[in-house]
C-alpha cells in the first residue's frame, strides 16, 4: 500500500491498514514533515518516529512523478526511486467545487466562496457554509483552512439560528482536531508557531510533560503540551499535545480558550477535575504547567 499525502487522511490510513491488515505502507510526502500543515516540526517528529517504530516506511520531501504498471498499477515513481504497490491512496487535500457560485456571479475564487460573518455572500438572500466557503483566523483574520467536520456542524447550527433572526457572527477557526497514531493521540487548536513565525508575531511559547494519570499507577502515560501565546497582550493563540488516547477534551477546551482570548492568567486558573485513574496529579495538569512555564518568564522580565 502506498499512500500519497501525509496529512490526517493519509497518517490514519496507514494506521489503520498497517494495525488491521497488516500490509507493507509506504507514505510519501511533499513537505519536509507529515502532518506540518497542522503541527510544529518537534511533534511531527514524534508521529513519524511512531509510524516508523510500527513498520510504515515514510518518504518526506518527495514528489511523485508518475504510476507504472500493466493493467493495473504496479509502481510509483518518486524521485527516480520506484517504489512497489499494488494499491495505491491519493491523501493529496481537496478543493472546494465553486463553479456554479462562480458562474452565477458569487464572489470568490479557488480557494473558496466569499462570505461575511453571517454567512452571507455577494448575492442577496444566499448564504454559503461548510467546505465551500473561505474562512479567517481570529489570530490574524487572515485566511486559514478550516475545512474540517467540526467547523461545519458549528456553522451549519449558527446560520440555522441567524436566518430565524438570532444574529450572531462566526468568529474564524480555530480548528480544534486530533488524529491517532497507533497507541499515540496527537491534538491541536489554533495556529502553529510555524504560522505566528511567517506573521511576524511575537509570541512565547509554554511547554510542559507530565502523565495521563497518577504517575505512581501502572499504566501511566507521558503527556507532552505547548501553548503559544502572543507575546503583546498574552493571549492565547495556538496549542499542541500529544500522548495519551484521550486528549480530545483537552483540545475542545483550548479551541474555546483561543476564540475567548483567554490570557496567560486565563490558562493558569483553569481548574480540572481529578482522580487518580482518571487524570494527572492536581498541580501537575499540563495546561497550567505550561501556562506556568511562560508566567514564570513573564515575571521574571518585569
Amino acid at each position: 500500500m502506498v499512500i500519497v499525502g501525509g496529512g490526517y487522511i493519509g497518517v490514519e490510513f496507514a494506521y489503520v491498514i498497517k494495525e488491521r491488515a497488516s500490509q507493507n505502507v509506504t507514505i510519501i510526502e511533499l513537505l519536509p514533515h507529515l502532518l506540518e500543515a497542522s503541527l510544529d516540526d518537534e511533534f511531527c517528529v514524534v508521529a513519524e518516529e511512531e509510524l516508523r517504530k510500527n513498520g510504515v516506511e515514510i518518504y518526506t520531501e518527495s514528489k511523485v512523478t508518475k504510476f507504472e504498471g500493466e493493467g493495473k498499477v504496479e509502481k510509483v515513481v518518486c524521485d527516480g526511486k520506484e517504489i512497489p504497490a499494488d494499491v495505491v491512496i491519493l491523501a493529496i487535500g481537496v478543493a472546494p467545487a465553486v463553479s456554479l457560485a462562480l458562474n452565477a456571479g458569487i464572489k470568490g475564487d479557488r480557494q473558496g466562496i466569499e462570505v461575511d460573518e453571517y454567512f452571507r455572500t455577494s448575492v442577496e438572500d444566499i448564504f454559503a457554509i461548510g467546505d465551500l466557503i473561505k474562512v479567517v483566523s481570529p489570530v490574524t483574520q487572515d485566511y486559514l483552512p478550516g475545512r474540517l467536520g467540526s467547523n461545519a456542524a458549528l456553522q451549519g447550527r449558527m446560520l440555522a439560528r441567524n436566518l430565524f433572526g438570532s444574529q450572531r457572527a462566526f468568529p474564524g477557526v480555530v480548528n480544534p482536531a486530533g488524529t491517532k497514531v497507533f497507541d499515540t493521540t496527537f491534538g491541536m487548536a489554533g495556529v502553529t508557531e510555524r504560522y505566528v513565525k511567517e506573521k511576524g508575531i511575537k509570541y512565547l511559547v509554554g511547554r510542559a510533560k507530565t502523565t495521563n494519570i497518577y504517575k505512581m499507577l501502572e499504566g501511566a502515560r507521558p503527556v507532552e503540551g505547548k501553548l503559544i501565546f502572543r507575546e503583546d497582550d498574552l493571549t492565547l493563540v495556538g496549542a499542541q499535545l500529544y500522548g495519551d488516547t484521550n486528549l480530545v477534551s483537552l483540545v475542545d477546551l483550548l479551541g474555546q480558550a483561543i476564540l475567548k482570548k483567554f490570557t496567560v492568567y486565563d490558562v493558569l486558573d483553569l481548574i480540572h477535575t481529578t482522580q487518580p485513574e482518571l487524570s494527572p496529579e492536581p498541580a501537575l495538569n499540563v495546561l497550567p504547567r505550561c501556562a506556568e512555564d511562560v508566567w514564570k518568564r513573564v515575571v521574571n522580565n518585569r
